[in-house]
């Protein structure tokens, strides 16, 4: 009778085990698919208001060329900010809930794009300067976010 009990326990302990390993595993492979999309939405996203800014930064000495007014280059700023500003709301939020530990390099983004706000549209000089560093900092953040993808690539045995 006693090897009976014995077994039995064994047998309910071992589908206890399974039953838990199992489950455990299929969180993980859940969590790890999920930031593993949240992680390519950012980076295409980042990818894209790295594209817009580029795309105005090459155009602007022919902006400044045409004459322009600063009240004109202000209006295209904003509609330019328009443009990506779903993007940049979806990178914030996605950044701040999936991957904190590339968060300060946002902050540094979100500072330049505060920069070149700040900066007078008729200022070329500082314009420009100040198109080019939001650029760079949207680059460092597009290169973190990729030191990011060994990690949530990683196989699901090494992030135990």
């Amino acid at each position: 009778m006693n090897d009976l009990v014995k077994g039995l326990l064994t047998i309910l302990t071992s589908g206890l085990v399974s039953a838990s390993a199992t489950t455990l595993f299929n969180f993980c492979q859940s969590e790890r698919q999920i930031r593993r999309n949240k992680l390519e939405e950012v980076c295409v996203a980042t990818i894209k208001s790295i594209h817009v800014a580029q795309e105005i930064r090459r155009n602007f000495d022919k902006i400044f060329d045409s004459g322009v007014s600063a009240k004109q280059m202000d209006e295209l700023l904003q509609k330019i900010g328009s443009m990506v500003g779903d993007d940049v709301l979806r990178i914030n939020t996605l950044t701040s809930l999936y991957f904190p530990e590339v968060y300060p390099l946002l902050l540094n983004c979100s500072k330049s794009v505060a920069d070149l706000n700040a900066t007078s549209p008729t200022d070329r000089e500082k314009m420009g300067a100040a198109m080019d560093r939001v650029i760079a900092d949207r680059g460092e953040f597009l290169r973190g976010l990729y030191r990011l993808a060994p990690q949530v690539n990683a196989p699901i045995w090494k992030a135990w």
